[in-house]
């Protein structure tokens, strides 16, 4: 797991795709929706999605998401920073 950090001014929006998130860490986390209104509903996928107001973080992201584009441009641009999460430790009692 990863921490996404916004250093914007605006919230930003990650979209993690099944392609890129879900296919590399063999859990999908989309959610599948049907359109009533079709004659014979077709299963579509909609996408898991992390909103990051400005100056806040987002804790617990799959490491999969440094691979999505928005990412990589927003690292490149100064607007997120990525930085690995620690270990979780249990309480030894």
């Amino acid at each position: 797991m990863v921490i996404v950090e916004n250093r914007s001014n605006a919230p930003v929006v990650l979209e993690l795709t099944h392609d890129v998130v879900c296919s590399r860490t063999g859990a999908c986390t989309c959610e599948t929706v049907y359109n009533p209104a079709e004659p014979k509903p077709v299963p579509k996928r909609k996408h898991h999605t992390i909103r990051i107001l400005p100056g806040s973080c987002a804790r617990s992201v799959p490491t999969a998401a440094k691979l999505l584009p928005q990412v990589i441009d927003g690292i490149h641009a100064g607007v997120l920073a990525v930085r690995d999460a620690p270990a979780q430790v249990e309480e030894l009692r």
